[in-house]
């Protein structure tokens, strides 16, 4: 029974950044005429290193909903699961 878990939580980290990697080629920027002279750009670009904030015991599901959006925007992930300070152990 414990392994028919984990395999499902598995394939639902699976599908969770298998669709937020289909998002990857879908960001891009606009461009608008130049109506006043002027020719405008919007460009999105990665802000860099993202943070995560979870609980040390959260499943890795909901580690993955904050990984697979932030990796897919090009952007990186760091300390996302952090044990509490007031851990004894």
């Amino acid at each position: 029974m414990y392994a028919v878990k984990s395999n499902l939580r598995a394939v639902a980290l699976l599908m969770c950044s298998a669709d937020y990697a289909g998002w990857a080629d879908k960001i891009e920027g606009e461009s608008f005429n130049a109506d006043d002279g002027v020719y405008k750009i919007i460009r999105h670009e990665p802000l860099g290193v993202c943070a995560g904030i979870a609980s040390w015991n959260a499943s890795f599901l909901y580690a993955a909903w904050k990984i697979a959006p932030a990796v897919a925007a090009g952007n990186t992930v760091s300390n996302l699961l952090d044990q509490s300070e007031l851990d004894i152990c």
